[in-house]
């Protein structure tokens, strides 16, 4: 059977690692109903179109003099970006159940069934190989009687050709 590996198009994890991360980036951070700041953007976070994080300092540094506590609860506080974001990203990275290891010990499987599946092709091959050099030697020493069998002919007739002129 044929294998198709597709490298240039995005793993799943990594795309739904992705928008898991933006959805945490952008959706209200639980327990900030008090506190004057909800949303990481207010405080100057944002995605960009490319995927990556952007830091509006102004921004942030208007939120630290408005109120530093709120910024500090937002980020640090219980149910805050950096709880939720450590909570997400411990639950892929977890050495043994993890996603991210679940997918490299899947891999590694796939990886040891097509070692298997070379070897055997390789073991066919190599047997295909085995028989048609026996084959084809076959073929040679029929090929070398019969031209041993066409001299010793080619003999008897120049022999009988030469006899009967002689005569």
């Amino acid at each position: 059977h044929e294998v198709e590996l597709h490298t240039n198009q995005p793993d799943s994890i990594a795309r739904s690692t992705q928008n898991r991360l933006r959805s945490l980036i952008s959706e209200p951070v639980t327990g900030s109903g008090e506190n004057s700041f909800q949303y990481l953007s207010q405080v100057g976070i944002e995605f960009q179109e490319n995927g990556s994080l952007s830091l509006d300092t102004t921004k942030l540094q208007s939120a630290l003099e408005s109120d530093a506590q709120g910024v500090k609860d937002i980020f640090a506080g219980t149910g805050g970006a950096g709880e939720k974001m450590e909570t997400y990203l411990r639950s892929i990275t977890n050495s043994f159940d993890g996603v991210i290891a679940s997918k490299i010990s899947s891999l590694e499987t796939r990886i040891d069934s097509l070692n298997d599946d070379y070897d055997d092709k390789q073991q066919y091959l190599n047997s295909y190989e085995d028989r048609l050099v026996e084959k084809f030697s076959q073929l040679e020493q029929s090929v070398l009687k019969y031209q041993g069998m066409s001299d010793q002919l080619s003999s008897i007739i120049d022999t009988w050709d030469t006899g009967g002129k002689d005569k």
